[in-house]
């Protein structure tokens, strides 16, 4: 088998002889694409302990810049052999990236996001050109792998469709039929970009029938309010499935996403999604998501639609055509190799 080095900015932590990683979307191209090379991980050590166990026993840890770096050039041996798969484009894929490139042409890069907006709302407008260096080196050299085609200013590329759904979510799909309370429920990071934070500030505006859950990896203040409930990531899938069971409406508010996987769990869930106008062009040709005005008004018209037409909405959500992640994985397969 070939030798493949992922190479992230993800941090995973060791516990027990057990490696655990902080976002979902590693674990799952780590498993998939081990099936297929002799895959090496290259990630950040994290101190906390993290959610998704990865099944895989060729992983390297680095604690700082230094180790990072360090245990990219132990990757040297055979390296025209080797194939590496950056993911995404921060300081530290950067740096890896810079010395690969004197060395190695088998290089890809899969973007899953929006670099340049998420700059943009975390650091502000005039650091924005950081992001575009490194993006600008990267596409001289890099073959680049995108979950979205504006996500390149490339002709030359390659587009995946990113999945966590097996046949899990769809089996036993549950219809909800009492609107007496309306439970919501947001799956994601707590990041500034994500607008979570900001949603609260509409969401304690609702009446009593309003109910969020929040399900995310770190505690806010902002949580503490007794129609809240905060809930940390689950490293079960049918636990998961279970909160999207229990709710009504998978809200949305990030202000910056290219291909949001828990769209498509929701969905698959039969639950509609509601999100707001900076990211209405993830709607495509998707059944069941609705967009709103980052107003109070807008957002409960949109809200009281959904309620109203709840069966209606679900049979459209059925004709969807669902990504799956053995589809996915495959798809990077077929580009790697």
């Amino acid at each position: 088998m070939k030798k493949l080095f992922i190479i992230g900015n993800e941090k995973i932590s060791y516990h027990k002889n057990i490696y655990l990683s902080e976002n979902v979307d590693f674990k799952s191209i780590t498993e998939g694409l081990s099936n297929y090379f002799e895959l090496h991980l290259l990630a950040r050590r994290a101190s906390q302990k993290g959610v998704f166990n990865i099944k895989h026993n060729k992983i390297i840890l680095a604690s700082n810049i230094f180790t990072y770096v360090f245990n990219i050039i132990l990757s040297f041996k055979d390296i025209k052999k080797n194939k590496y798969l950056i993911v995404s484009i921060t300081p530290y894929t950067f740096v890896a990236f810079l010395i690969l490139f004197f060395f190695t042409d088998k290089i890809y890069l899969y973007l899953r996001s929006n670099g340049f907006k998420e700059y943009e709302k975390i650091l502000g407008k005039k650091w924005v050109f950081l992001y575009s260096l490194m993006y600008f080196v990267f596409i001289k050299k890099a073959q680049i792998i995108s979950c979205e085609e504006t996500l390149v200013n490339k002709k030359n590329f390659f587009l995946v469709n990113p999945s966590e759904l097996d046949e899990r979510w769809f089996q036993n799909r549950k219809k909800i039929l009492s609107h007496k309370k309306i439970n919501l429920i947001y799956v994601g990071r707590i990041r500034v970009e994500k607008g979570i934070l900001n949603f609260i500030n509409l969401f304690i505006k609702l009446d009593k029938r309003f109910h969020l859950t929040i399900i995310g990896d770190r505690y806010n203040k902002k949580f503490n309010f007794k129609n809240i409930n905060y809930l940390k990531f689950f490293s079960n899938i049918n636990s998961l499935i279970n909160q999207y069971d229990a709710s009504h409406i998978l809200i949305l508010p990030s202000y910056t996403e290219s291909h949001p996987k828990v769209v498509h769990e929701a969905l698959a869930r039969l639950r509609p999604v509601l999100i707001f106008d900076d990211i209405k062009h993830i709607v495509k040709n998707s059944k069941g998501i609705y967009v709103s005005k980052r107003n109070l008004s807008d957002f409960l018209e949109k809200i009281n639609y959904i309620i109203k037409n709840y069966k209606f909405i679900q049979k459209k959500i059925l004709k969807n055509d669902f990504p799956k992640k053995n589809i996915f994985i495959r798809q990077l397969y077929n580009i790697i190799k």
